[in-house]
């Protein structure tokens, strides 16, 4: 079933602020601009020809109410004429029975000949043909990537590094799309542009300085034109693949006079700790952005280019160099978690932030591929990715990593370009805050900006009522909520030349999609509470507390979510009339888990999994020094189904490899035992596990793959953004630790220390609850 661009936090709408207030829910929805499902117009109308009303400028829509001669907003009530052209299609009642924008509520339209060409200001029918003409050359759009490849280590880890990014480069080429180009290139001290034109390929080696103006004295253009770096992915398929082959870890860094740090001079600087000086990634970032900023001298519009950084360890020379670590080994005794943690999401250098903004205003996405057990400061690189629209990848260990399989779905993915979202609402609420990679337009209220979008990117919005007395009850519709996306997307296309040879060429296309949602107004809390969509909450909460994290520090970000559950719990029980504020003593029963309703029971166990999961867990150190900034990254894009498996997995359990007993059981080590199965298969977003309990003697391991749990993991593994690793384990016998860092629930210390519930249990949490509750109340 496909996922609906937009879901409420609850299917009802507060009919006003002091119930949105009273009710602790959030007044939310989330946002996939590009999920799937939407209804295709098809025939010869465009969306220029969609009507717009002349007030509120929202789209019509089958909400509406049509006459002969023109119609109702269902949003702002205002009456609009049709055009002459609109009335074709609209003034009567048998035409408008089979538009699909009065039949649907998802809906997208293609506009004419729409492109973002650069056109001579010579008028629009001549800027009209020229885009006319570079789609049938095929150069509007040519799908370009490029490879910036780590090749500063020595080391046997480099080595291991390297083979699996070799893997993610042959896997790149076979995702490349027909007509695709691509370039390669290497850094350590030099950059190292691959120039497979001929076979064998040449290798121009281009040296990096260390200050200046620019990264290197000799313009890369100069060496390479960046037209002539950028081949053919299917032309130079094998040129290419020979020089992935020959990528070669350390060659020749020494030759290259690059001024040294004082240690490595001086020999006195460990193995990893010399390739970090050799690592001028920063220098190698600036020069390609800016050699690739040289596609648009032609003044022809080109789509976004995406440029995939493989990088391999911590960046200790040159521009863009970090600290050597965001907490020493000898103040571990004396710094205290959280000051670790705060480090560790603190910006050390604005360098990458500047360069993602130059990269955006390029069209150039940039990936980061990163494979290394040290801190590489992501708190600093992450804009390269937030600002163009790219992805964040961390492997913390090169031979369990999953990269090929990541490059390979990232370039597969369809993706939209310049999406530009506005939401519009009835007049009695708006939208009064937006959460995620969105960049609000500077000119335009309520207007908001996407470089590169998927079909999983989502994105939070909060509302506000416009007026203390909320919904007008005699209005004659309800409240609605109108999504509107422009972007564009690249499509391929088959042309027949003169010769009568086929080829394949790729054009920009623009599309419009609205989407037109109905929010019923709750007449009650308790209706409020059995519409809610737990999934969207976790959603919406996440994106609270990474803003409270930035803002704030972990240690408010923690409270403000253990403050939201006990209000929400508090309200609840006030609402059913199992307790009263003011009113309420030790021996007053209270329900924690929300058994009157069905829609709030998995919101304990989310808020739960969140204090405990690395992003805002204080118990351990995380496996990795940039991790919590990885998960801050990472979750706060992902839609809701997918957050909510990444936060809580779902554990089921199956009594042999052929028959499911049941889903949904708790994350516990008391669960499995008393579920009495021999095998279990749990789905945590980037691991997907097969377990066999000691006892299972009987059942075979590992599973055949025609069984149904291998069936279940394989589709486990499709439809999500990155490719989980599948860990087939026998316990007694194989290292199990992957699988039991998933078992949140079972019992820690049972301590509480400043109000830190990391180290509780489940049950001990809900009484940590409960107890915080009381007080509350009374």
């Amino acid at each position: 079933m496909p996922t609906p661009p937009l879901r409420l936090a609850s299917a009802r709408a507060p009919k006003d602020p002091q119930t949105r207030a009273r009710c602790g829910l959030p007044f939310s929805c989330t946002v996939q601009p590009l999920a799937d499902g939407s209804v295709e117009a098809e025939g010869a109308r465009t969306a220029e020809e969609w009507p717009r009303c002349g007030r509120c400028m929202a789209y019509a829509c089958r909400f509406c109410a049509f006459d002969r001669m023109g119609w109702h907003c269902a949003l702002c009530g205002q009456y609009s004429y049709y055009t002459s052209e609109q009335r074709k299609h609209y003034g009567r009642a048998s035409s408008r029975a089979s538009l699909p924008e009065l039949l649907h509520d998802d809906v997208r339209f293609v506009y004419a000949h729409e492109t973002p060409a650069h056109a001579d200001a010579k008028g629009a029918k001549e800027g009209e043909a020229d885009a006319m003409e570079g789609e049938a050359r095929g150069k509007l759009a040519s799908p370009s990537m490029v490879a910036l490849v780590d090749v500063a280590g020595t080391s046997e880890k480099a080595q291991e590094k390297l083979e699996v990014t070799k893997s993610a480069l042959d896997a790149a080429l076979e995702a490349a799309a027909p007509g695709a180009r691509f370039g390669l290139a290497a850094f350590a001290r030099d950059v190292r542009l691959v120039d497979a034109r001929g076979s064998p390929h040449v290798v121009r080696r281009v040296a990096l300085q260390r200050s200046g103006k620019h990264a290197t004295k000799t313009d890369l253009s100069d060496v390479v034109d960046v037209e002539e770096f950028l081949v053919s992915a299917d032309a130079c398929r094998t040129t290419l693949s020979a020089a992935v082959d020959l990528l070669e870890a350390g060659k020749g860094n020494a030759r290259l006079g690059y001024p040294q740090e004082p240690d490595a001079a001086e020999g006195n600087l460990t193995e990893e700790a010399n390739e970090a000086s050799n690592r001028d990634f920063g220098g190698a970032l600036q020069s390609m952005l800016e050699y690739l900023s040289e596609r648009e001298r032609d003044g022809v519009a080109k789509p976004a280019v995406r440029l995939m950084c493989f990088l391999f360890g911590p960046v200790r020379v040159g521009r863009g160099r970090v600290g050597k670590s965001y907490r020493e080994p000898e103040e571990q005794a004396c710094n205290g978690l959280e000051e670790e943690i705060d480090r560790s999401l603190i910006e050390a250098t604005g360098f990458y932030r500047a360069q993602a903004v130059k990269a955006a205003a390029k069209g150039i996405i940039i990936d980061l591929y990163i494979v290394s057990e040290q801190f590489v400061d992501l708190a600093s690189m992450r804009y390269l990715t937030t600002q163009t629209g790219g992805a964040i990848h961390l492997y913390p260990d090169a031979a369990t990593s999953s990269l090929p399989q990541d490059v390979y779905k990232r370039l597969t993915c369809p993706q939209g370009l310049l999406v530009s979202m506005r939401v519009r609402t009835s007049p009695d609420f708006r939208v009064s805050r937006c959460y995620g990679n969105l960049h609000e337009d500077e000119q335009f209220e309520n207007l908001q900006h996407i470089v590169v979008c998927n079909k999983y990117d989502a994105f939070v919005l909060d509302f506000e009522h416009t007026s203390s007395s909320g919904f007008d009850k005699d209005v004659q519709w309800p409240p609605i909520l109108q999504l509107a996306l422009k972007y564009y997307a690249v499509r391929p296309s088959v042309i027949t030349e003169d010769d009568g040879k086929q080829k394949v060429v790729h054009f920009l296309r623009r599309y419009l999609r609205i989407v037109t949602v109905t929010w019923k107004v709750a007449g009650s809390i308790k209706q409020l509470y059995s519409a809610a969509d737990p999934d969207v909450l976790v959603c919406v909460l996440l994106h609270k507390v990474v803003a409270a994290l930035t803002r704030d520090g972990i240690a408010e970000a923690r409270l403000l979510l253990q403050d939201w559950l006990i209000i929400l719990v508090s309200q609840y029980n006030h609402c059913f009339d199992l307790a009263r504020f003011g009113d309420i003593d030790d021996s007053q029963p209270l329900d924690i888990e929300f058994k009157e309703c069905i829609a709030l029971q998995p919101i304990p166990k989310l808020v739960y999994a969140l204090l405990r999961c690395p992003l805002l867990s204080m118990d351990t150190i995380s496996s990795h020094p940039d991790m919590r900034m990885y998960l801050q990254c990472v979750y706060s894009s992902l839609p809701p189904t997918l957050l909510h498996r990444a936060v809580y997995p779902q554990l089921t359990s199956f009594s042999s490899p052929d028959t499911l007993e049941r889903h949904g059981l708790p994350l516990s080590r008391t669960a499995l035992a008393m579920s009495g199965s021999p095998v279990f298969l749990l789905d945590a977003y980037t691991d997907v596990i097969i377990y066999y309990s000691s006892t299972s003697e009987e059942a075979p391991f590992p599973p055949p793959r025609e069984s149904l749990i291998r069936k279940e993991a394989d589709a486990l593994k499709k439809d999500r953004n990155i490719s989980p690793v599948l860990h087939i384990l026998m316990g007694g016998r194989d290292p199990t630790e992957v699988f039991d860092q998933y078992l949140v629930e079972d019992e820690g210390t049972g301590l509480v220390k400043s109000e830190d519930v990391s180290n509780l249990g489940y049950t001990s949490f809900l009484n940590f609850i409960g107890t915080e509750v009381r007080v509350y109340m009374s």
